[in-house]
This record gives C-alpha cells, sequence and structure tokens, in this order.
C-alpha cells in the first residue's frame, strides 16, 4: 500500500467527522500536567477494520507511545493548542529549553517515541496523524491552534502531515528540513493556502537552500501565508525559544512577518 492510499484511508475516517479531523475532544475533570506519557492504538484511533489494513506498518492493537508536555496551567476554560513534533532522533521529549515557552504560549507539546530519522517514513507519518486523538482523549484542546513541527528529516515529515491533513493541522513548522508534494498537487490544497507555514533555516546548515527552495516552492503555489525565519548560528542544532516564539505567533495569526528572501 502507498502512502498516498494510506493518507486517503485515514482522512476517509477522519471525514466522518467533518471538519474535526482527527480530534474528538473530551471533558477531562483532573488532567495531568507537565511531562506525561500518553499511549493509544490504531485499532482505537481508527477502529478496527480501518486499522487492520496498515497492519504491516502498525500493527492495530500495539499501543503507540508519546511523548508529551501539558502547560502547568492548563485549564479547559482556556483549552491550549496543540505542537505536534517530528524529530529528528528517536526522543520526542520537549527540548528543555523550549518547556517554559509552551507554558507561555498555551500549547501542549507532543511527539511519538522511535520516529526519528532511521524509523519508516509511513511510521512517521501515522503516528503524527494520530497524535491530536491520543491528546484529545484526555485534554480539552483549542482545535484551531493545531499545529505540526518537524527538525531535518522531522521537517520533511511535518510537510508531508500537515498537506494530508490541513483540516486538522491548521499550520506547519519546517525546521532545518522541508519537503515539496512535487507535480502531484494535494486534493486540499485550497486548505492549505487557509493554513499558515513557517519554514526556518540555519545559517551555514547544509540544508539551507533545501529549506528556501520549498519555501518559495510553496509562494509559487499560492499559499500566500508562509513565513521564511533565520536562524543566526554557525551550526545545526535546535533553534533557540526566541525563533519558535517568532513561528508560533505568526502560526497563530500574527500579522508580523519576519521572512528574510536572501
Amino acid at each position: 500500500m502507498t502512502i498516498n492510499l494510506i493518507l486517503a484511508l485515514i482522512l476517509a475516517t477522519s471525514a466522518q467527522g467533518e471538519e474535526t479531523g482527527l480530534i474528538e475532544e473530551l471533558d477531562a475533570s483532573s488532567p495531568r500536567t507537565g511531562y506525561v506519557t500518553l499511549s493509544m492504538s490504531p485499532a482505537q484511533v481508527l477502529g478496527a477494520e480501518a486499522a487492520a489494513q496498515i497492519n504491516h506498518m502498525l500493527l492495530a492493537n500495539e499501543l503507540i507511545e508519546w511523548r508529551a508536555y501539558v502547560p502547568r496551567n492548563y485549564s479547559a476554560n482556556n483549552p491550549p493548542g496543540v505542537m505536534v513534533f517530528v524529530p529528528s532522533i528517536d526522543w520526542a521529549g520537549v527540548p528543555d529549553e523550549w518547556q517554559s515557552l509552551m507554558d507561555e504560549q498555551n500549547l501542549i507539546w507532543i511527539g511519538a517515541s522511535f520516529t526519528g530519522n532511521s524509523a519508516p517514513v509511513q511510521e512517521r507519518i501515522l503516528k503524527a496523524m494520530f497524535a491530536p486523538r491520543a491528546v484529545s482523549d484526555h485534554y480539552k484542546v483549542n482545535t484551531d491552534r493545531v499545529y505540526v513541527a518537524g527538525f531535518a528529516g522531522g521537517g520533511k515529515v511535518a510537510n508531508l502531515v500537515q498537506s494530508a491533513d490541513p483540516v486538522t493541522f491548521k499550520g506547519g513548522m519546517y525546521i532545518c528540513g522541508a519537503l515539496f508534494w512535487g507535480e502531484r498537487t494535494p486534493p486540499k490544497i485550497d486548505t492549505m493556502r487557509a493554513n499558515r507555514h513557517v519554514f526556518i533555516r540555519g545559517c551555514f546548515d547544509p540544508k539551507e537552500r533545501e529549506v528556501i527552495n520549498v519555501y518559495k516552492a510553496y509562494l509559487d503555489a499560492g499559499i500566500e501565508q508562509a513565513d521564511l525565519i533565520t536562524v543566526q548560528t554557525r551550526r545545526r542544532a535546535i533553534p533557540k525559544p526566541r525563533y519558535i516564539e517568532s513561528a508560533i505567533r505568526y502560526l497563530d495569526g500574527d500579522a508580523a512577518s519576519t521572512a528574510d528572501e536572501n
């Protein structure tokens, strides 16, 4: 089964909830905050019949584990957004220096364990797409602030996830790695154009030109709500919180652009 067929299966299942994608809100009375581990099986997300069709990639009843960080001041009366992160290494927890930013920006961080660059692309895509559902089974969330992000190879996967389900994922952040869809235009390109996208490049990063080219390809495809942020650094690393804060503000609809088209 190709990636396109897999994504079509997932989207057909999520379409049953009309414009809610894979998210189903639950009212959790006493949810845990801080660092938590969430788990869910493909069968719980998709249903047994649909999950059986991807059993050769993800066992239908095998639990997927996600590392999450829930803002300490979480409140169902002020539901947080969700930042689904696709890492380049197998550890998917929030970077220590970004943790306070999740509190300040009222975002739940979630990343699947063992989904680094060595993992099969299909697994990385599926586990990222299932993550919002895993969160919403325990927390009430703001479905207008569900984003996908990734670093290096994870940035490329984040591009695939956002273009596959722009109904659930309202925006994307592609850090030091990006991937254009090529000649086959995503079926929900108009929804993608209504969303926001941030490309983050690093000075002296060997993938810097790749990120710039994909950013420009998005603009050429009529996706005007795209921003390019330049990280001033001499090494390839997770950006400092101030850059991520700028990206989040843009995803949230901040009109101030930080684009740099050099």
